[in-house]
């Protein structure tokens, strides 16, 4: 099965129009702390614009330094849904313990050893905030059972957390991505 990718500066071909638009973020996001400007106007392109913006005058601002997005897989169009299993402190029983971690969210990290093919992602975890300003976390295995990237993001999320679980994946697999607005996440955390 092919799939036609189009944008409204014109079409793409199916098999490029993902790692275009990776590579695009990947450069965005290390040109973010040089602030350079890019012109852009698909949503895609809209977050890396606004990623790259400059500071506005008269108004303070947080720099966000992520463009997080979602992957649709070729055949079957559904999000990709990436899982890791990372080691952490667990609190119930001061003892270290594997938890796993799922998400349709990403951060792409770098291309591998220069292959534009192959790219290295961070799973992102949606996070609520409390109203004590406490963040609650909330991993996807532990609320939704569902495919729909809307059942992995429960209501309040206002940030996603970095796992600091990296995949491998092959771009070519991929015929469609859905960027969310820039972020800042919030950092991995070692230890609990």
């Amino acid at each position: 099965m092919s799939c036609n990718c189009s944008g409204s500066r014109g079409n793409f071909n199916g098999d490029d129009c993902v790692k275009d638009v990776i590579r695009k973020i990947i450069r965005a996001q290390r040109r973010a702390v040089e602030a350079e400007e890019d012109t852009c106007f698909t949503s895609c392109d809209r977050s890396i614009e606004e990623l790259l913006s400059p500071f506005e005058e008269n108004r303070e601002r947080l720099r966000h330094n992520t463009i997080p997005f979602i992957l649709f897989c070729k055949g079957n169009c559904k999000p990709f849904v990436g899982a890791g299993v990372r080691r952490e402190h667990s609190r119930r029983s001061e003892r270290e313990e594997f938890e796993c971690f799922e998400s349709p969210i990403f951060r792409a990290k770098s291309f591998v050893n220069g292959n534009e093919d192959c790219v290295r992602l961070e799973l992102l975890v949606p996070v609520r905030h409390r109203r004590n300003h406490e963040h609650e976390e909330k991993h996807s295995h532990e609320h939704c059972k569902g495919q729909s990237v809307c059942d992995f993001i429960p209501e309040g999320t206002r940030n996603f957390r970095a796992t600091g679980i990296c995949i491998t994946v092959d771009l070519d697999c991929f015929c469609g991505i859905s960027c969310l607005d820039p972020i800042t996440p919030l950092r991995a955390r070692d230890e609990d």
